[in-house]
């Protein structure tokens, strides 16, 4: 959990929409919270396996590189 308000406040931090009309928290990390426990945020297991993907393409083309 987080990980993803993590990555759900650095989106908010890049201007990414926010999900909720007003929010308690003046924090990026806290309005993420706020999205995720109102069920405005989930975890998406496709987007998971891109980026273990993604990581073992960055370590292979590491080892290419030595």
């Amino acid at each position: 959990m987080a990980v993803l308000a993590s990555k759900r406040a650095h989106e908010i931090e890049a201007g990414d929409i926010k999900m909720l009309s007003e929010y308690k928290s003046p924090k990026t990390v806290g309005m993420a919270m706020e999205e995720i426990a109102a069920g405005n945020v989930i975890i998406d297991p496709d987007s998971l396996m891109l980026e273990k993907d993604a990581e073992k393409m960055d370590k292979l083309a590491q080892k290419d590189g030595e």
